[in-house]
């Protein structure tokens, strides 16, 4: 591994070093026997940090296109998670009232996807947006 990780540094090309970066990828991923979930959040959790990263950094808005789509994903995803996860999943030592609860915050999450915004920019659309106050639509 180390010897990989030194050869990205000395690697000619972009081209060389991008894949050696996916033969690193690729190996943590073997050897730690990750479940593919674990991989999905993974990369949906360094993609968040970088937008994070780029908001604080005011390279993009808040409002940006990216940043909208990501959240929807992020969100989307995680109630899915959730509600998947604490359904099916009854080796936990949870009293059916503590699971229900959790299960409830899944839909919430899912349920405070702003949907309007999503849809306007994944259908290039204009439905009005009553709780934006901003034009939104034309911010990329």
């Amino acid at each position: 591994m180390y010897y990989l990780i030194n050869s990205i540094k000395t690697a000619e090309n972009k081209n060389h070093q991008f894949f050696l970066l996916i033969k690193i990828i690729y190996i943590y991923i073997v050897y730690i026997n990750m479940e593919i979930y674990h991989i999905y959040f993974y990369i949906l959790k360094i993609i968040i940090l970088i937008l994070l990263l780029l908001i604080f950094l005011k390279v993009i808005k808040i409002k940006n296109k990216i940043f909208i789509l990501i959240d929807f994903i992020f969100k989307f995803s995680l109630g899915i998670f959730i509600i998947l996860f604490f359904s099916t999943n009854t080796s936990l030592n949870l009293k059916k009232d503590d699971r229900l609860i959790i299960i409830i915050s899944g839909f919430i999450l899912i349920i405070l996807i702003d949907y309007i915004r999503v849809i306007n920019i994944i259908f290039n659309k204009n439905y009005p947006d009553k709780n934006c106050d901003c034009n939104c639509n034309n911010n990329s």
